[in-house]
C-alpha cells in the first residue's frame, strides 16, 4: 500500500510544511511512515486543502509520461458502463500481462494473436486484429455521422473529449472496448460485423 502513495504526497508528509501541523510534543521524523503515524487526519486534510497543486496518482503520472498533459476533469466525466472504463483508466483491467504478473495465468501473451504481450495498450489498440476492427469501425462511423474519425492510443484509453463530434463517440468507443473485453473472455477474435449487430440490437444508433 505504501508504494501506491504518490511520491509528492510522501514528500509533503515529511516536509516542514506538514510537520508544522503536528503537536509540539511529537518528535520530528524523517521517514514517510514515521511522519504519517504522528499525523492526525485533520492535519492531512488541512494541508491538502491549503495546497493549490494537484497531487497526482501513479496512474495519472503514468498516462502523462505516455501522452503529456491530460485534462483529467474531462476524463473523469466520460460515460461509463459498469466498471470497465474504470479498469482501463486505473490500469487494473485483467489483461494476460497483469494476470501472469500475479501468477493467475500461465502466459502473458495476447489472447487474440498469441504473439505479443497482452498489455492494456495491446489489447485495445496495437493488436493486429484490433487494428483490423478499427479499419472497419472508422468508415462505418463516417457513414453514420459524415465525420472522419482520427483514432489514437490516447483517445482510445482516455477518451476523445472533442466537440467536433455531435454524436457521443466516447459512448461508442466504450461499447467497442466492452466488446473487445468480452471477446477476450471467450477467446474469440473481434469481428466488426458482430459488434455492428450488437449496436443495432441494443438500439445504440
Amino acid at each position: 500500500m505504501v508504494t501506491a502513495v504518490p511520491k509528492r504526497l510522501k514528500q509533503m508528509v515529511i516536509t516542514e510544511e506538514f510537520k508544522s501541523f503536528k503537536d509540539d510534543q511529537i518528535q520530528k521524523s524523517t521517514t514517510f511512515l514515521d511522519s504519517l503515524k504522528s499525523l492526525k487526519s485533520r492535519n492531512i486534510y488541512k494541508i491538502l486543502m491549503r495546497s493549490n497543486k494537484m497531487i497526482k496518482t501513479k496512474v495519472q503520472e503514468k498516462y502523462e509520461e505516455m501522452f503529456g498533459d491530460v485534462k483529467w476533469e474531462d476524463v473523469y466525466n466520460l460515460p461509463r458502463k459498469a466498471t470497465k472504463l474504470n479498469k482501463v483508466l486505473h490500469r487494473y483491467l485483467p489483461t494476460n500481462y497483469l494476470l501472469f504478473k500475479y501468477k493467475l495465468n500461465n502466459t502473458n501473451t495476447r489472447t487474440f494473436c498469441s504473439i505479443q504481450v497482452e498489455t492494456i495498450e495491446h489489447l485495445l489498440f496495437h493488436c493486429i486484429h484490433v487494428q483490423n476492427f478499427g479499419r472497419e469501425f472508422r468508415p462505418w462511423w463516417k457513414n453514420y455521422t459524415s465525420k472522419y474519425l482520427k483514432v489514437t492510443l490516447k483517445n482510445i484509453l482516455l477518451g476523445f473529449n472533442s466537440r467536433m463530434y455531435q454524436q457521443n463517440i466516447d459512448c461508442y468507443v466504450l461499447h467497442a472496448k466492452l466488446y473487445l473485453s468480452q471477446q477476450k473472455l471467450i477467446t474469440g477474435k473481434p469481428e466488426f460485423l458482430k459488434f455492428k449487430l450488437y449496436v443495432e440490437v441494443q438500439n445504440l444508433l
